[in-house]
């Protein structure tokens, strides 16, 4: 089966309106296509490793096998669903708590009868329960190796024994992060000086000029002080006290001694302790809008700390300031002229996910890079910043020999206006590299793109694979033209999307096909082609 095809349990649902998903809480139908497939497909993949656990074991243990072949069946199974997986999580991530035993998806609570009478939900908010799982969070871009490693924690993993010490984290990679209810628990207070203590009562209270520049003093001593002793827990309690009273102020009085004191915080002593509360801290987004007053000073410590630390969680959280303060463009496109790879890869990285401007001639510069990860990089933040110069070198990039690479040129070509002079990519070279790729995710990803030119030329090619080839032909690579069934139906997909009587005429025809899958997915497809 293709794996850009949706679970069937996906078909249906569809958003609530806006003023309806304001008033209450989003149900599972609500957040079906977006998070909640992300959700979805992460639990397929602990279902097939869960079934390939069992086999296995059976057959380590000597036991039979459930049916001949049925280690081999599961093992296949498990890898599907787990491309399938990441597959979805190159557009986006999701962040899922378990918070009084109620789900959060994205922040946002689900509702409880749903989510019981939902089986994929209900499945693995009592698996969370049985693990003490509080988090679990995927993120854009995860591998392959992190996604298993959470999908072998939750499918084989064992309840706590009782009287174990709490443990506060399961899982942490630079794109999954899996913590239990202890590790969510609120921290204690800070524990701040009466100085400290008096000086924010007074600041937050402050509504008035006259009051506001009689509290501030006060605040930005007890924030040296903390410096001094090297307490970045209180400097962070000052900060977000700061942080909050700025917002209340808005554009009233008081605000120009509000942002003293946030632009005393962004100080060069104070910086490295606000930094160092990063990883822990319980109110990110709060103190990455404090550190983007800093500008390139604030990126310029953060990045320099991405490749030294070990922790991969702790660079995850630098890494994020950055791109969360949105600073040091500038600075980023000069670390593209480091020699070290991991150097130019985080900027690329950073770049991409910051839609900075003006960085797309230094990013083709370097989009030869000898490491294969620094490409990836550079192809992922070219695609990301959508310029037509930049997608047009990410085209002549399908013969790279990095596969991801090569999916993400086959991805540029799907971009409308990205051919020469603003028009339809050149189809031809499109189609010439399709005759030599062996990578099915790279397949995909170019059958999807010619969906999205549908050029005559393009159309034509889509036919030629989704239906049954006369048997014996071969193509002009010598290879069977005969293809497996996931190819033919994302070849489809492919041409409904790209609409016009082709597409009417192939559904048609492949209604009765003898491959079941094809059969079933021109089943599927039809209404849509009626419809149009």
């Amino acid at each position: 089966m293709a794996q850009s095809l949706p679970p069937k349990s996906l078909a249906d649902g569809g958003a609530a309106s806006a003023n309806d998903s304001a008033h209450r809480a989003p149900s599972v139908g609500d957040l079906r296509g977006g998070a909640m497939a992300l959700v979805r497909s992460l639990v397929s993949v602990v279902d097939q490793v869960s079934r390939y656990a069992a086999a296995a074991g059976r057959a380590r243990t000597g036991k039979p096998p459930g049916r001949p072949g049925e280690v081999a069946e599961s093992e296949e199974a498990a890898k599907l669903a787990l491309r399938r997986c990441t597959a979805r999580h190159r557009d986006a991530g999701f962040h899922l708590q378990l918070r009084d035993g109620v789900l959060l998806l994205d922040g946002a609570p689900m509702d409880p009868a749903q989510v019981t009478g939902d089986p994929v939900l209900g499945r693995l908010r009592q698996r969370m329960l049985q693990l003490e799982i509080g988090t679990i969070q995927l993120r854009q871009w995860v591998t392959a190796g992190e996604v298993l490693a959470v999908a072998r924690l939750l499918a084989t993993g064992r309840r706590p024994e009782p009287g174990a010490p709490p443990i506060d984290l399961l899982v942490s990679s630079w794109s999954t992060r899996v913590s239990t209810v202890y590790g969510d628990a609120a921290p204690p207070a800070p524990r701040l000086t009466p100085d400290t203590e008096q000086a924010l009562e007074a600041m937050t209270a402050a509504r008035t000029t006259a009051d506001a520049v009689q509290a501030t003093p006060a605040v930005v001593a007890a924030l040296h002080a903390a410096t001094q002793r090297d307490d970045a827990e209180a400097v962070e309690a000052i900060a977000l006290a700061a942080l909050a009273w700025s917002h209340a102020l808005g554009t009233g009085a008081g605000r120009l001694s509000a942002e003293w004191v946030l632009r005393e915080l962004v100080a060069t002593a104070v910086l490295p302790l606000l930094i160092r509360r990063l990883p822990s801290s319980r109110s990110p987004l709060a103190l990455y809008e404090v550190l983007s007053r800093g500008g390139e000073p604030v990126a310029r410590l953060l990045f320099e700390r991405l490749p030294g630390d070990e922790v991969a969680f702790v660079r995850r959280a630098y890494f994020d300031a950055i791109q969360g303060a949105d600073v040091g463009g500038s600075l980023l496109v000069e670390q593209l002229r480091d020699q070290r790879w991991i150097v130019v890869r985080n900027a690329a990285t950073l770049l991409g996910n910051m839609r900075v401007t003006g960085a797309e001639a230094a990013l083709m510069a370097v989009l030869g890079h000898p490491e294969e990860r620094v490409r990836i990089a550079v192809a992922r933040a070219l695609l990301a910043l959508g310029t037509p110069k930049g997608l047009r070198v990410l085209h002549a990039a399908i013969l790279d020999g990095s596969a991801e690479v090569r999916r993400i040129a086959a991805a540029a070509f799907g971009v409308p206006g990205s051919g020469p002079g603003g028009g339809r990519p050149e189809t031809h070279r499109l189609t010439a590299a399709l005759e030599r790729e062996r990578d099915e995710d790279v397949l995909l990803e170019m059958l999807a793109s010619l969906g999205l030119l549908g050029s005559s030329a393009a159309v034509q090619r889509l036919v030629r694979i989704a239906l049954p080839a006369p048997e014996g032909a071969i193509t002009s690579s010598e290879r069977p033209a005969v293809q497996d069934s996931w190819m033919r139906v994302a070849a489809l997909e492919a041409l409904v999307r790209a609409r016009g009587h082709y597409a009417r005429n192939a559904v048609d025809s492949l209604l009765e096909d003898a491959d079941p899958e094809v059969a079933a997915a021109a089943r599927r497809l039809a209404p849509s082609v009626e419809l149009r």
